[in-house]
């Protein structure tokens, strides 16, 4: 009995893999809720068909190295253009 619950589970919760598209900028965001804040995890993974562009971007010195400096100026690029609103109010 406990086998077959098994794979009647396995059978329910299986999905086929799903990978990004190429030529996407992928975007996760987590929140995490407590009683005193709210706090944002923000991932950005870029697909291959356009990862050249974005280390385009992020890499100023063009040295085939992004440094401490260069990851701070784009996280600070994105973080500009990040809008987040609750409630009616504008928070960034």
């Amino acid at each position: 009995m406990k086998s077959v619950l098994l794979g009647g589970l396995l059978v329910l919760l299986a999905t086929g893999a799903r990978a990004h598209r190429l030529d996407e900028y992928l975007q996760a965001t987590r929140v995490s809720v407590a009683t005193n804040r709210i706090e944002l995890s923000l991932e950005l993974t870029p697909g291959v068909a356009v990862v050249d562009q974005l280390l385009v971007v992020i890499d100023q010195d063009r040295d085939g190295q992004i440094s401490k400096e260069e990851a701070a100026a784009y996280a600070q690029r994105v973080l500009k253009d990040i809008r987040l609103r609750l409630d009616e109010r504008n928070w960034l």
